[in-house]
């Protein structure tokens, strides 16, 4: 993080023109709780998530994160095969609500 007001966490947010593809590689992640080394996530374009909740609001002030992930961005939209269904965390989508 180069600019002194950044925010290390991801606020909420609808992509609505492109699918998202995070793989997370290491570290102690600050958006989402139960993220381990080899997890990756799909967010098709409108679906809106984002941190935990307090996850973003926790970050204020931070000025490093300890963590690796890639995200892609992907125009052309895609499509999960019966091999994702396969390793799929069917709780993920319940972690957006509040507990």
């Amino acid at each position: 993080m180069e600019h002194p007001d950044a925010v290390p966490c991801p606020y909420p947010h609808t992509s609505v023109d492109v699918d998202e593809v995070i793989f997370y590689q290491r570290g102690e992640f600050t958006s989402r709780r139960g993220v381990g080394p080899g997890s990756i996530s799909f967010h098709p374009a409108g679906v809106p998530h984002g941190p935990h909740p307090g996850a973003y609001e926790a970050s204020v002030g931070g000025t490093r994160t300890n963590e690796v992930a890639v995200m892609l961005d992907c125009f052309g939209a895609l499509k999960a095969t019966g091999a994702a269904g396969g390793v799929e965390d069917g709780g993920y989508e319940g972690s957006f609500v509040p507990r």
